[in-house]
C-alpha cells in the first residue's frame, strides 16, 4: 500500500474574478487547504512530503492577492494550483488530493494522479 500525509494550512488571501457578479471587486476570504499525499517510495529524508514544504506553500499564500498567480483565481484553480506544487516539490508521489474551504462555507476537493500531473501537467487553469 504505502505512506499517506494529510497536511492542513490555513491562510488569508485577496481575489477578484472578472465578471462574476458578485465577485469582481476584489475582497478576502479566509482559506483553509487539506492536502493528501500517497507515495509507495519514500522521497528525500525518508518523508512523503517535508513538513517545512507546507509551511513555505503557506507563507507564499498568506496575504497573497492570487490575481497574481492566475486571472481567475477560482477555488477550483487554487486546488490545481496547490497540486501541482505539491507534485513538483516530491515528483515520487502517487497520488495528491487537495481540499479547500473558502470562507469555512465552501468546499472544493480534487484528486489527480501524479501521472495525470505528468501527462497533462494539469493545468492550473481550467481555460
Amino acid at each position: 500500500m504505502g505512506w499517506q500525509l494529510t497536511k492542513t494550512i490555513r491562510f488569508t488571501a485577496a481575489h477578484s474574478l472578472p465578471g462574476h457578479p458578485k465577485c469582481a471587486v476584489p475582497h478576502g476570504h479566509d482559506y483553509r487547504a487539506t492536502i493528501s499525499a500517497s507515495t509507495e517510495v519514500l522521497g528525500d529524508g525518508c518523508m512523503v512530503v517535508d513538513f517545512h514544504f507546507f509551511n513555505t506553500l503557506r507563507e507564499e499564500l498568506d496575504h497573497a492577492n492570487l490575481n497574481d498567480l492566475d486571472e481567475m483565481p477560482t477555488v477550483e484553480w487554487l486546488c490545481c494550483w496547490i497540486a501541482n506544487r505539491v507534485w513538483k516539490a516530491a515528483p515520487h508521489l502517487i497520488g495528491i488530493r487537495v481540499e479547500v474551504e473558502e470562507g469555512f462555507e465552501s468546499v472544493v476537493h480534487y484528486s489527480t494522479t501524479t501521472a495525470e500531473l505528468r501527462t497533462n501537467e494539469v493545468k492550473a487553469t481550467m481555460r
